[in-house]
This record gives structure tokens, C-alpha cells and sequence, in this order.
């Protein structure tokens, strides 16, 4: 019966030698070689759990050879059990304690398993028994790269290269070292060199994905994603690497499903919940939004990704009051408390020497935060200050070029976690951490709670980070109100004024002539902020006015049919007409899409969650802007503005004064549209474009702050 069975494995047919197999185990139930030709049948045919199971009975049949305990701890790796996979390891290793393989795959384990150090020693070990393993080499290379020790990692997957040059793990694992170095074009060469010795190669693919990817070659990422899940489908690494692409391109509907199927087959999986999450709150489903976060947190309460996309979404709610919120960071906070991880600090404490100046931000690039924040860079005294940047930034573009050419000190820590950042920041002595947008994009306010340098600001979010490690918030008095009663564990400071950009120079010309015809509101706001309130103040004033339109556009963003479908459903049920509103898919270049504004009369804001760039934008064309400014900074940046430049009358304290002055305004906007010169003028005259003024304010804070660290803090031991 078992030469039937061989015979049948051997001819192709799996089915009837697994039969035959298991008869003769109902015969014999320890028959060795119909287990181990099971074991083969489940390999063959990619059971890892089959295989699994039938090698777990040959260890217990023989215990004392290596081989079942190696095959199983092989399969428990495929099966990404770690925990078996190390226990079968070190299992075998009592039959051989120098098997090399076996060393291999207990580091392999341990380093799935996040244990680096054991894995970094256990692979030490085997390199010292034998430098000429390769396997060895690279494996190793892959945990100092998850160390953040990449120079090692690199010369690790050099030498198993030289070697073995037809290596594809190697190749493909070098190529991310490369790409993590911006060397993208070598990268995409080496996972390319790769996929030529194994066109199947699915991690080789992911990883050209990403290549592509931070070199903006978006297609060619997407082909190279969906051939690696083509590859190996019960992976998730390259669906979720495609979802983010996707939602990169704002093509929602399509990063939601692709974070769904992952979801099919894994309903708890944290990143696609997270992910997911944020690509629902960029469509405005923030309910749902928050059953993911919500799924995420239940079990792991420190999940990063969560967290800090539920805090995002708390922000921008509308139906939560002080207390809610308060708890919401309150939340973030405490799990991010690490401030005993590193001891205090021990910079020099001379009140009166140059301070060293760190910003941490994901935003050195062409983003809003770069263009309000590179002017104050340009113009900081160097003779008091060392500028030093942490950047975060995935793809350098021209935008971060300019930071660089202006630090005194860079470093590039997107591929560092955060104890790894906070050592580094400490390392450098920095005085004075600024953590820019914290809470949005790729930030990572949660450095700030290891207590990375004696001071520690958060600039540039509209609400508390929540830590207590944070030591201030700066805004101005009408983004931080002395009377407010919001909830802050930074102490504010004020500034004359907070928000800052340069005028721009090549602004479109205005028309020479007013416009006429029907009064146009427009809302080029980000899509997430536009809450049910704002739909209902929206649709009670387009029913008043039955003639008017309402034209809104955010990049690319309502190309989404879920997004418009949603936003004009409670349009109509406020009382809006459905040909009163209109929705602009293009991305156009900024004066393209700043012209845009030529056929907006009056602008109307987002609540609770505010503009800030388009508000500028708005003010830059001339076109005012209707704002309701709540009991909390997020919803005060348009508030600031119109005080700087003399529009108090466009703030409202309430819905109902909010549509009325609006209805006001629509009444006047004849007036408004020969005004539009003379508001561009007063903001180009305004504080709010005097950069150089800004940073002296910003630095005499920071030399405040200093005095009195150095003054309050005692010396140390």
C-alpha cells in the first residue's frame, strides 16, 4: 500500500497517495513513512498546517532526530506562528546544539518576534561557527535594518553578496536599505536583479513597490503590488501597501476596498482597521471611521496608528463637547507616557548660550505646514540658534532640498521608531524640541513622551497633544483665548499674531471688472471637515437663496461617488436644490486652482474644524470668508485671520448668526466683488505676512522658555 501511495505522489496525483497514506496510519497509527510522505503531500501542495501537524508527529516519534523539528519550526514560520516555530527550533537544537539551520531559524523566530537582541546574538553565534553562511548574513542585515542600525545592515547584505551574487533575499533586502537611504534608482535595480533570478518573488515585489513608490512612479508601484498579492495572496503586506498608494492618490473607494479584503480573511488585523479608518474619515464617514479605530483599540489601547486617527477624528466632530474631548487626549497621553525611558536630561545650563533648535515633522515637503514654516527657517538668527530637523518625510521633493540647505543639523528618521528618534534627539543635545502638525499626516507627537529634550513644543496642531511631556502650545490670543476653558496640558503662549506665510508672488491677476450674475459660495476645504452641522447651515441658507450655488472642490477628492452622495443627501434634506451645488474633481497647479476663486463671491468655513491654507488662499484672491469660531483652537484659525485684517463682522458665535451673515453678505455682493483688490492688499500689509517679525517674536519665546527651564530646574547630580 505504501509503494501505491509513492507511486501515485510520484505521478502527479497527491489525492489517492494521501489516501492510501492515511489507511495505513489506521493500520499502523506510527508507520514513519506515511507521515513523512503526508508531510511531503501537505508541502507540495502549500498546507503549511497539514504539514505542520504530520511534523509534530514525527518529532514525537522521534525526538531525538533534527530533521521533524526543523521542518516544523519551518512551517510554524510560514504559518507566522513564531512562538511553535522557536519552541520547535530549540527543540531540535537539543539534538544538535551547532545545526546551523536550526540557528537560523531560532534567530529568524526571535526576530519576528521583536526579541533583536537574542536574534542579533543568535545569528552572531552561527556567523562565528561558520562566516561563510549567507543565509546568516542577510537574516542578520534584516534585524539591524528593524534596529535602525541600517550602515550595519547594509554591509551584512554586501557580504552575503559577495558570497553568494545570485542571492535574491539579499538583493532584494539591500535594495531597501537603498531606498531607505533615497538612493531610489539602485533600489529599483536591485529588486529588480532580484525578481530576474525568481519572478515570483512576492517580498522582492512589494519591496520594487515601494521603491516606486517614494520615487513617485505611482503606476508602476500598483503593478508591482498587485503582482506580489497575485503571488502569494494569504499575505497582506502588499495589499496594505497598495491601499495606502490608493489612498495617496485619493482614489478612496478603491484604498476602502482593498483595506476590506485584506479585512475578509483577517477581520481584527490592526493596520488594515487603521487604515481603513483614516481612508473613512477622508470621505466623511466618521461613524464608521470610528468603529474601526474603535475595533483597534479595544485590543491594543496603545495602538499608534488609532489613537492618533481617533484623536484626528475628535477634532473634527461635531457632536462631541470639552469633557469628550478632554478624555480623548487625556487617552492619548497616558499611553504615551515614557519619560523615565531615557533619565533626565543634562544639557549645559547657561541661560545666555546659542540653543540648539530641533523640528520633527513629516511636512519638510510641499505641504502646507512648509510654506507657512519655511520663511520662519529662512530667517532664524543663526548667531543664537542651531536649527536641526528630524525629518520624517517618505519622499524628498524641492521642497525638502530647501530645509536641508538651511540645518545645521539633518536627519533623516522616518525608518526609526520612536524611542529610537528620542535617542538620536538627545544624542544631538538638542535644548528646545518643536514637534510641527502633530497629530496629522506621518507626525509623531509620541516622541515628545519620552522626554527627548528639556523643552518640548507643540506648534502648528489645533488642539493638546494630550502629554505631559509636552510643555507648551503656541498660538495667539484669539486661537487661545486667556478665558477659554479648553483642555491643554501644554501652558500657552501667545503670539501677536500665529498664523504666517509668505505673500505670494505670483498670485492671478484679479478681473479687471467685478463679476456678475447669481451669488456663488465656494468651500475648498478638506472634505473630512465638512460636518453634518456645516451641511445643515449650508442647505438652510441655499434654500433661502434659491438662485445661488455652492461650489466645492479639495483636490481630487470628489471624484468619490460615496462622498458626493452623502454630502448632497443632507444638502437636500436641510433644503437645498441638487443643481444649486457643484462639485470640481480636477487637481489643478496652485495659480490654476487659485483663479478658481474668480467665480466665488464669498467663501464659506468649515466648523468645528476650520480652514487655515485655503482661508489664506481665500484672503489672497480677495474673496471673504464666512467662519464660525467655537469654544475650541480648532475652530479658531479663520477667527485669527479675519481680526488681523479687520473682518470681525464675518465671524459668527452661532449657526443661526452664521447663516445670517452669509444671507448678509450675499445681499452685499456687488460691494464684496469691487472690494476683492482692497482685501488682498490689506492682507499683504497685514502681520499675518511678516515673517521676519514673526520669527524674532517666536525666538524671544524660545529664549523665555529657556530662562526659565535653567531658572526652575535644578542642577544635576
Amino acid at each position: 500500500m505504501f509503494r501505491q501511495a509513492v507511486q501515485s505522489f510520484n505521478t502527479g496525483n497527491p489525492v489517492a497517495a494521501r489516501q492510501d497514506c492515511q489507511k495505513i496510519l489506521k493500520l499502523d497509527p506510527k508507520c514513519l513513512p506515511a507521515i513523512q510522505l503526508l508531510a511531503a503531500i501537505a508541502q507540495r501542495s502549500g498546507d503549511l498546517a497539514e504539514a505542520a501537524r504530520q511534523f509534530t508527529a514525527l518529532g514525537r516519534l522521534q525526538p531525538n532526530q533534527i530533521d521533524p523539528h526543523l521542518n516544523l519550526g519551518m512551517a510554524c514560520l510560514g504559518l507566522e506562528d513564531f512562538i511553535k516555530a522557536e519552541a520547535a527550533f530549540r527543540a531540535g537544537l537539543t539534538c544538535n546544539p551547532r545545526h546551523i539551520p536550526a540557528l537560523t531559524g531560532l534567530g529568524v523566530a526571535l526576530a519576528k518576534q521583536e526579541r533583536r537582541d537574542e536574534s542579533i546574538a543568535t545569528f552572531e553565534t552561527v556567523l562565528a561557527m561558520d562566516k561563510t553562511f549567507a543565509p546568516a548574513w542577510t537574516n542578520l542585515g534584516l534585524v539591524l535594518a528593524a534596529a535602525g542600525q541600517t550602515g550595519r545592515a547594509a554591509e551584512c547584505q554586501e557580504a552575503a553578496l559577495r558570497l553568494q551574487p545570485a542571492y535574491p533575499e539579499a538583493l532584494t533586502n539591500l535594495g531597501a536599505l537603498r531606498a531607505g537611504q533615497n538612493r531610489l534608482p539602485e533600489a529599483i535595480d536591485l529588486h529588480q536583479a532580484a525578481l530576474r533570478l525568481r519572478p515570483d518573488f512576492a517580498e522582492a515585489l512589494t519591496n520594487l513597490g515601494d521603491a516606486f513608490h517614494r520615487a513617485g512612479r505611482l503606476e508602476d508601484a500598483a503593478t508591482a503590488y498587485r503582482r506580489a498579492f497575485f503571488q502569494r495572496p494569504a499575505t497582506t503586506d502588499s495589499r496594505i501597501a497598495l491601499g495606502l498608494l490608493l489612498m495617496e492618490a485619493q482614489s478612496w473607494e478603491e484604498a476602502i476596498a482593498e483595506f476590506r479584503a485584506v479585512l475578509a480573511d483577517n477581520p481584527r488585523h490592526e493596520l488594515a482597521l487603521s487604515t481603513l479608518g483614516l481612508s473613512l474619515l477622508s470621505t466623511g464617514k466618521l461613524a464608521e471611521a470610528g468603529d474601526c479605530f474603535d475595533i483597534v483599540l479595544s485590543s491594543n489601547p496603545h495602538s499608534p496608528a488609532a489613537l492618533r486617527g481617533w484623536t484626528s477624528l475628535a477634532v473634527s466632530r461635531d457632536d462631541l463637547d470639552s469633557d469628550a474631548l478632554k478624555a480623548v487626549h487625556a487617552r492619548f497621553g497616558e499611553a504615551y507616557d515614557r519619560a523615565d525611558v531615557l533619565g533626565p536630561c543634562l544639557n549645559d545650563s547657561d541661560p545666555g548660550r546659542r540653543l540648539r533648535i530641533g523640528y520633527l515633522s513629516s511636512d519638510f515637503r510641499a505641504h502646507s505646514v512648509a510654506k507657512n514654516f519655511l520663511p520662519v527657517i529662512r530667517d532664524h538668527d543663526r548667531e543664537r540658534f542651531s536649527i536641526h530637523f528630524y525629518s520624517l518625510v517618505a519622499r524628498s521633493d524641492e521642497i525638502t532640498e530647501q530645509f536641508r540647505a538651511l540645518a545645521d543639523g539633518w536627519h533623516e528618521v522616518a525608518t526609526l521608531d520612536n524611542e529610537e528618534i528620542a535617542r538620536q534627539i538627545r544624542a544631538d543635545a538638542i535644548d528646545i524640541l518643536v514637534c510641527l502638525a502633530g497629530r496629522f499626516d506621518a507626525n509623531r507627537p509620541e516622541v515628545l513622551g519620552y522626554r527627548a529634550a528639556p523643552i518640548q513644543i507643540n506648534l502648528h496642531d489645533v488642539a493638546t497633544t494630550g502629554l505631559s511631556a509636552a510643555d507648551y502650545i503656541i498660538g495667539d490670543r484669539w486661537l487661545l483665548p486667556r478665558a477659554s476653558g479648553e483642555y491643554f496640558t501644554e501652558r500657552a503662549l501667545r503670539l501677536p499674531q500665529f498664523y504666517i506665510a509668505d505673500f505670494p508672488q505670483n498670485l492671478p491677476v484679479l478681473p479687471p471688472s467685478p463679476r456678475i450674475g447669481q451669488v456663488t459660495f465656494g468651500c475648498f476645504n478638506n472634505p473630512t471637515k465638512i460636518t453634518p452641522s456645516v451641511l445643515r447651515a449650508w442647505g438652510a441658507l441655499l434654500s433661502r437663496l434659491p438662485e445661488a450655488r455652492l461650489v466645492l472642490k479639495y483636490q481630487g477628492q470628489y471624484r468619490s461617488p460615496d462622498l458626493r452622495q452623502r454630502i448632497l443627501a443632507m444638502l437636500t434634506e436641510a433644503g437645498a436644490q441638487l443643481g444649486q451645488v457643484e462639485f470640481i474633481f480636477e487637481r489643478d497647479p496652485e495659480g490654476q486652482f487659485l483663479s478658481r476663486y474668480d467665480q466665488i463671491d464669498i467663501a464659506l468655513d468649515t466648523f468645528p474644524f476650520s480652514g487655515s491654507t485655503t482661508t489664506f488662499q481665500a484672503l489672497c484672491m480677495g474673496v471673504p470668508v464666512v467662519t464660525w469660531a467655537w469654544d475650541r483652537m480648532v475652530s479658531r484659525w479663520s477667527a485669527a485671520m479675519l481680526h488681523a485684517i479687520g473682518l470681525e463682522r464675518l465671524i459668527a458665535t452661532s449657526a443661526e448668526q452664521y447663516i445670517a451673515i452669509a444671507l448678509n453678505a450675499a445681499g452685499e455682493v456687488n460691494d464684496w466683488r469691487g472690494r476683492r483688490g482692497e482685501i488682498r492688499a490689506t492682507l499683504a500689509r497685514s502681520r499675518l505676512c511678516q515673517g521676519q517679525r514673526w520669527t524674532r517674536h517666536l525666538e524671544r519665546l524660545y529664549r523665555a522658555m529657556w530662562r526659565r527651564y535653567v531658572a526652575t530646574t535644578p542642577p544635576a547630580l
